[in-house]
């Protein structure tokens, strides 16, 4: 996980560091009574436990604090409010679905940038100290720094355009709610949302365009395939599911 960029020792005003690409509520779905899920990195074949926390789920300071407590915890909580509605088997909201899947795919973009800072001529540098910095960050107020922006900072309104474009293509999809039947579990990784599937809980997933129903379990086996297919850094799922990570 990228490190650069770090905080004023201590990190006295509490800047967003750790930042999930799979929230952390999201995970927690996953976990079992002791708060552990099982996760496989990609390219490894060592299946280890882990809790929501866990760096592995998470990237440096790719965003900026403001982006990260208020814009993507606002649609982090209204989604998992339709999963409680799916369990429940009542009728969701496909916006906010699509909403949690955009900034997924947005936090997942952004992941896999390099943490540099962005050129910017005829500008002048703001001439401040680290501390002042934070303040600004804190306060959801950009800044420069040596003709520059840092890239977080300029995440900022990347965010809010990409969101935008990635809500105004999602406005023809209905979710399908699928269940999986007793002894059969849905797995889940972090670049999901590239294949059209949002695993919400281990019997629970929603897929784009289709209708709701309950699922065998070849098709499971079909869907979690796809989803360790296009997984870019690490699987996860429920701790009595790890033989399916294995056998992927």
């Amino acid at each position: 996980m990228k490190q650069r960029n770090r905080t004023t020792q201590g990190n006295p005003h509490q800047l967003s560091c750790n930042q999930h690409i799979v929230s952390a509520a999201h995970i927690r779905r996953f976990a079992n009574e002791k708060g552990l899920v099982s996760v496989l990195q990609t390219g490894s074949k060592k299946v280890f436990p882990a809790k929501s926390d866990n760096k592995v789920f998470c990237t440096w300071r790719s965003w900026d604090h403001v982006t990260e407590q208020q814009f993507f915890t606002k649609h982090e909580t209204t989604f998992q409010q339709q999963v409680d509605r799916a369990l429940k088997e009542q009728s969701i909201d496909h916006e906010i679905i699509s909403s949690y899947s955009c900034i997924w795919r947005i936090r997942l973009r952004f992941s896999q940038e390099d943490n540099h800072e962005i050129p910017i001529n005829g500008v002048v540098p703001d001439k401040l100290t680290r501390a002042a910095e934070e303040i600004l960050e804190k306060k959801g107020v950009g800044f420069t720094r040596d003709k520059a922006i840092p890239s977080r900072i300029f995440n900022k309104g990347r965010t809010i355009l990409n969101f935008d474009q990635c809500m105004a293509s999602s406005k023809v999809v209905k979710w399908g709610v699928l269940k999986a039947p007793k002894g059969h579990r849905f797995i889940c990784s972090d670049a999901i949302v590239e294949c059209g599937v949002l695993p919400a809980t281990p019997s629970l997933l929603f897929v784009a365009n289709e209708i709701s129903r309950n699922v065998d379990s070849g098709y499971i086996r079909c869907l979690n395939s796809r989803i360790c297919k296009h997984a870019q850094r690490f699987i996860f799922c429920h701790p009595d599911d790890q033989e399916i990570l294995l056998g992927h």
